[in-house]
């Protein structure tokens, strides 16, 4: 996997783009590889970009985010990642949030 690029915040999240593959590929990717891959980074979570879907979602009991969503010709479908602490939320298009599980 070659990341284009990475980005480390302060609450040691980490935000890749270029690297999310298939969801086919990701039956060789286990929560071992993902807890092992963070720990050695020193990283709590990684955020990927550049994979869109139709909601920002997690996966890996948390520790994976994908955060490109799709925008429709409105507008209406844009989302955006809030990370408060430890808990992180989608933010809607009508100024509300949800918290992403």
């Amino acid at each position: 996997m070659e990341a284009r690029r990475y980005y480390s915040g302060p609450d040691r999240s980490a935000l890749v783009q270029g690297i999310h593959e298939s969801r086919q590929k990701f039956a060789e990717v286990t929560q071992q590889f993902i807890d092992d891959y963070l720990n050695s980074k020193g990283l709590k979570r990684m955020i990927l970009g550049h994979n869109e879907q139709l909601t920002i979602n997690a996966s890996f009991g948390g520790k994976i985010i994908s955060a490109d969503v799709a925008i429709d010709e409105s507008g209406k479908s844009a989302q955006g990642l809030l990370i408060s602490g430890d808990k992180l939320y989608r933010c809607l298009a009508d100024g509300t949030k949800q918290e992403v599980e």
